[in-house]
């Protein structure tokens, strides 16, 4: 039987639903520019294929993977930064 290679991400069998410990970013201003944008938390949900609970999360404070910043910041049509920049 071939030896499979063990990538440094790969968990434990059973941990399947357990996330990587990473770097992440809070976003200050997601709400901000949803609400410039004229969208509804679901709304950007759907057009970023997550929760409506994820974005509220977002909006109150819980920080985001890399990952999912660009994909907020591709819907809302802003850059990255913006949305990590601190609220005026």
């Amino acid at each position: 039987m071939p030896i499979l290679p063990v990538h440094r991400h790969t968990l434990p069998a059973g941990e399947c639903s357990r996330r990587v410990p990473g770097k992440t970013y809070p976003l200050p201003r997601v709400a901000e520019w949803r609400e410039r944008r004229l969208l509804s938390q679901q709304e950007l949900a759907d057009a970023v294929k997550m929760a409506r609970s994820t974005i509220a999360r977002l909006e109150v404070g819980e920080p985001a993977r890399p990952s999912t910043v660009r994909k907020l910041a591709a819907a809302l049509s802003v850059e990255p930064a913006a949305l990590m920049r601190p609220a005026a």
